[in-house]
């Protein structure tokens, strides 16, 4: 059975089978198995697609936990920017 509840914090959370599955939190950021979304869309797991990630112009796709390896496009020119302490290999 599924069902959702709202605290006195103004936080949604979306349950199933008595497990928080989605929460809502006050500000407007969006956990998926995360109960504490840092970012607008935070999601704990795997994220599958069967179409394109579109970001617009200087959004950046940031991998590793200190963002160490940047790809981005600024309008005019692509970028893949190693900037952890190891090697971008190709």
């Amino acid at each position: 059975m599924s069902k959702f509840l709202i605290n006195s914090a103004g936080t949604l959370g979306f349950f199933t089978s008595n497990t928080e599955r989605i929460k809502i939190v006050d500000g407007g950021n969006v956990g998926i198995g995360a109960t504490t979304p840092g970012d607008k869309l935070t999601v704990q797991g795997n994220i599958s697609g069967s179409s394109d990630l579109c970001l617009v112009d200087n959004g950046k796709i940031r991998l590793g936990d200190s963002s160490d390896l940047e790809i981005y496009h600024d309008g005019s020119e692509s970028y893949i920017e190693d900037k952890g302490t190891g090697r971008l290999f190709g």
